[in-house]
């Protein structure tokens, strides 16, 4: 019995190891993945956001040490481009990269363009414009 058993365990191993060898050979076509275009791939922007402080530094680079570029005024909308954790002296900061305008709260013509990095916290992201609007609304009334 105990050759009949050690002879069948070396038959069942042969076989395992030629099915290893057999399924290694072979040649295999290189599969090239198309993705459509679905809204989370091809929009331009990840959101909208409203600057929800009075005054909002936009940074040219993430980072409070940065050089500023403009700034943002409370109920501006901004197109949500990027987002960026940063650390510095062991604390992360997430930063934000937006596009807009900032409008004048006295002369509603005048308006500025802003391009550049802000701290998350200085803005609430909205999925949709609309979304946005109705909160930048609500922030001036």
């Amino acid at each position: 019995m105990k050759l009949e058993s050690r002879r069948q365990y070396r038959q069942v191993l042969l076989i395992l190891l030629l099915c290893i060898l057999a399924s290694c050979r072979g040649n295999r076509e290189e599969i090239v993945l198309d993705l459509p275009m679905t809204p989370p791939l091809s929009r331009k922007n990840i959101g909208y956001g409203v600057i929800n402080v009075s005054f909002a530094l936009i940074m040219e680079e993430p980072g409070q040490k940065n050089q500023a570029s403009s700034y943002g005024r409370r109920g501006s909308i901004v197109e949500i481009q990027e987002r960026r954790f940063i650390t510095i002296e062991n604390r992360t900061e997430l930063w934000v990269l937006v596009a807009g305008t900032s409008q004048n709260q006295e002369d509603e013509n005048e308006t500025s363009r802003i391009q550049g990095w802000i701290l998350e916290t200085n803005i609430d992201i909205y999925d949709k414009l609309s979304q946005a609007r109705t909160a930048a609304k609500a922030m001036n009334p």
